[in-house]
């Protein structure tokens, strides 16, 4: 069985998620590489990647129909 085939399926069934509402995202690294910076004294420490794909992630209120709250990027996922 592929990694697929073995992931838990998060979706509700029936849902349609292209209806309005408000979403909580995870967004991962491949295989949960540190990507985006570190952690030192218990304080997030971008790098360059990590600016970068703030940057992008702010960028996306400027689209239709989308709005953002809170968010927080850590070494190897965005929530």
């Amino acid at each position: 069985m592929s990694n697929d085939q073995n992931r838990k399926k998060l979706r509700l069934p029936n849902y349609d998620y292209s209806q309005t509402g408000c979403y909580y995202v995870t967004l991962c690294t491949y295989k949960h590489k540190h990507l985006f910076g570190s952690i030192q004294n218990g304080k997030m420490l971008l790098n360059t990647f990590g600016r970068l794909t703030e940057q992008v992630w702010i960028g996306l209120k400027y689209h239709n129909m989308l709005a953002l709250h809170d968010y927080v990027i850590m070494p190897n996922h965005i929530h």
